[in-house]
């Protein structure tokens, strides 16, 4: 399959869109040079030789595919699953359709993935009380769980600041949000 690309930021299109929809400009066929590009790709593999890290609708992706070039993991997003969409274009965008695209890495950037998730969970819970369901994948959790047995994210120990809500490092004394002593 070839692919379309931003001539502003780079990313990386299914030959059947005519638009960037965050820069509103034509894409081309050409891969834009990663110098003055806000993603530096690279080339990878189809997305059926690749590990699917985030799925959902097609304006969904966008926040994960900015974390993922912030933290230089090379991504594509394609077809969930791979080849799911023909390279016509054909029976996409329909009102309802629910298309679904998959956000992917090569398989030895897992590790760095599961970390920046794994950051997202510490920086992101609001109470101490236990997890009925993964953040991640919403599998059902053990009342004492310390990991999700589905997807492997692990939950870090974190102490709450009272005044603020905030997330901290168990062994951290003040709240970095607030400056408030921690107990």
């Amino acid at each position: 399959m070839e692919y379309k690309y931003c001539p502003q930021c780079g990313d990386e299109f299914q030959n059947w869109a005519e638009r960037c929809p965050d820069c509103d400009v034509a894409l081309g066929f050409e891969r834009p040079s990663a110098e003055g590009t806000a993603t530096a790709t690279s080339d990878l593999p189809p997305a059926s030789e690749l590990v699917p890290v985030f799925v959902g609708e097609p304006w969904q992706v966008h926040d994960p595919v900015g974390t993922l070039n912030t933290a230089a993991i090379p991504c594509r997003v394609d077809a969930y699953p791979p080849g799911d969409i023909s390279d016509s274009g054909e029976h996409i965008g329909g009102f309802g359709a629910g298309t679904k695209v998959g956000v992917y890495v090569r398989q030895d950037d897992i590790e760095a993935v599961m970390q920046i998730d794994a950051d997202w969970v510490r920086a992101t819970l609001a109470t101490e009380a236990a997890l009925d369901a993964c953040p991640a994948c919403q599998a059902p959790l053990a009342e004492d769980a310390v990991g999700c047995n589905a997807c492997g994210l692990e939950f870090p120990e974190i102490a709450m600041c009272e005044r603020c809500g905030s997330a901290n490092a168990p062994s951290a004394p003040a709240c970095a949000t607030c400056g408030a002593k921690l107990g």
